[in-house]
Protein backbone atom coordinates (compact mmCIF):
# COMPACT_ATOMS: atom_id res chain seq x y z
CA UNK A 1 0.00 0.00 0.00
CA UNK A 2 1.34 3.49 -1.14
CA UNK A 3 0.06 5.90 0.57
CA UNK A 4 1.57 9.79 0.50
CA UNK A 5 0.88 12.61 2.55
CA UNK A 6 0.73 16.19 1.46
CA UNK A 7 1.70 18.97 4.00
CA UNK A 8 0.66 22.64 3.10
CA UNK A 9 2.09 24.94 5.79
CA UNK A 10 -0.05 27.12 8.06
CA UNK A 11 -3.47 25.26 6.99
CA UNK A 12 -3.76 23.87 10.97
CA UNK A 13 -5.73 25.73 13.02
CA UNK A 14 -6.27 24.80 16.61
CA UNK A 15 -4.02 22.18 17.74
CA UNK A 16 -3.15 18.49 16.22
CA UNK A 17 -4.93 17.21 18.99
CA UNK A 18 -8.35 19.02 18.37
CA UNK A 19 -8.17 21.11 15.09
CA UNK A 20 -10.17 24.09 14.34
CA UNK A 21 -12.55 23.37 11.32
CA UNK A 22 -13.08 25.89 9.03
CA UNK A 23 -16.96 25.66 9.43
CA UNK A 24 -16.28 25.74 13.28
CA UNK A 25 -15.21 29.32 12.49
CA UNK A 26 -18.40 30.13 10.75
CA UNK A 27 -20.48 29.37 13.39
CA UNK A 28 -18.04 31.36 15.72
CA UNK A 29 -19.09 34.55 13.13
CA UNK A 30 -22.42 33.53 12.80
CA UNK A 31 -23.31 33.81 16.47
CA UNK A 32 -20.56 36.93 17.28
CA UNK A 33 -23.07 39.41 19.34
CA UNK A 34 -22.01 42.90 20.56
CA UNK A 35 -24.59 44.33 22.53
CA UNK A 36 -26.32 46.71 23.50
CA UNK A 37 -25.41 48.84 20.27
CA UNK A 38 -25.34 51.76 20.92
CA UNK A 39 -24.06 51.57 24.45
CA UNK A 40 -23.47 53.65 27.16
CA UNK A 41 -21.77 51.99 30.38
CA UNK A 42 -20.36 48.77 28.84
CA UNK A 43 -20.83 46.49 26.15
CA UNK A 44 -21.73 42.73 26.07
CA UNK A 45 -19.72 40.14 23.81
CA UNK A 46 -21.14 36.66 22.91
CA UNK A 47 -20.25 34.14 20.81
CA UNK A 48 -20.69 30.38 20.53
CA UNK A 49 -18.37 28.07 19.75
CA UNK A 50 -18.20 24.43 18.77
CA UNK A 51 -14.15 23.49 20.23
CA UNK A 52 -12.39 24.87 23.05
CA UNK A 53 -9.35 27.54 21.90
CA UNK A 54 -8.17 30.41 22.53
CA UNK A 55 -8.88 33.87 21.65
CA UNK A 56 -8.42 38.03 21.91
CA UNK A 57 -10.73 40.58 21.76
CA UNK A 58 -9.80 44.28 20.74
CA UNK A 59 -11.79 47.51 21.55
CA UNK A 60 -10.19 50.42 18.86
CA UNK A 61 -11.27 53.52 18.62
CA UNK A 62 -11.38 55.61 14.96
CA UNK A 63 -7.55 56.61 15.93
CA UNK A 64 -6.87 52.23 15.89
CA UNK A 65 -5.99 52.64 19.27
CA UNK A 66 -6.07 49.91 21.62
CA UNK A 67 -8.91 51.01 24.20
CA UNK A 68 -9.67 47.57 25.74
CA UNK A 69 -7.85 44.05 24.63
CA UNK A 70 -8.06 40.58 26.72
CA UNK A 71 -7.31 37.10 25.93
CA UNK A 72 -9.24 34.25 26.84
CA UNK A 73 -9.93 30.71 26.95
CA UNK A 74 -12.76 29.64 24.63
CA UNK A 75 -15.11 27.12 25.61
CA UNK A 76 -17.34 25.11 23.55
CA UNK A 77 -20.45 26.93 23.88
CA UNK A 78 -21.50 30.39 24.93
CA UNK A 79 -18.75 32.86 25.55
CA UNK A 80 -19.43 36.09 27.02
CA UNK A 81 -17.24 38.92 28.15
CA UNK A 82 -18.07 42.45 29.51
CA UNK A 83 -16.33 45.46 28.19
CA UNK A 84 -16.55 48.85 30.64
CA UNK A 85 -17.04 51.96 28.27
CA UNK A 86 -17.33 54.45 31.44
CA UNK A 87 -15.08 57.33 30.64
CA UNK A 88 -14.96 56.38 26.85
CA UNK A 89 -15.65 59.42 24.59
CA UNK A 90 -18.83 59.52 22.41
CA UNK A 91 -18.49 57.94 18.85
CA UNK A 92 -17.74 54.87 16.95
CA UNK A 93 -15.46 52.06 18.02
CA UNK A 94 -14.27 48.59 15.98
CA UNK A 95 -14.46 45.83 18.14
CA UNK A 96 -12.21 42.63 16.79
CA UNK A 97 -12.68 39.42 17.97
CA UNK A 98 -9.59 37.11 17.11
CA UNK A 99 -10.13 33.38 16.84
CA UNK A 100 -6.74 31.30 15.62
CA UNK A 101 -6.06 33.10 12.14
CA UNK A 102 -9.39 34.86 11.54
CA UNK A 103 -10.69 38.04 12.79
CA UNK A 104 -13.99 38.72 13.17
CA UNK A 105 -15.16 42.71 13.44
CA UNK A 106 -18.54 44.77 14.84
CA UNK A 107 -18.78 48.50 15.18
CA UNK A 108 -19.80 49.75 18.64
CA UNK A 109 -21.38 53.34 19.04
CA UNK A 110 -20.50 54.86 22.35
CA UNK A 111 -23.49 57.47 23.14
Amino acid sequence: MNTSIQFIADTVLGTFEEPLRINDLEWIESTFRAYPNPVTDFVQVTFNSKVKTTSELILYNLQMQKIFKSQFDVNEGENSIRIPMEGQARGSYILHLKVSNRTFSKVVIKR
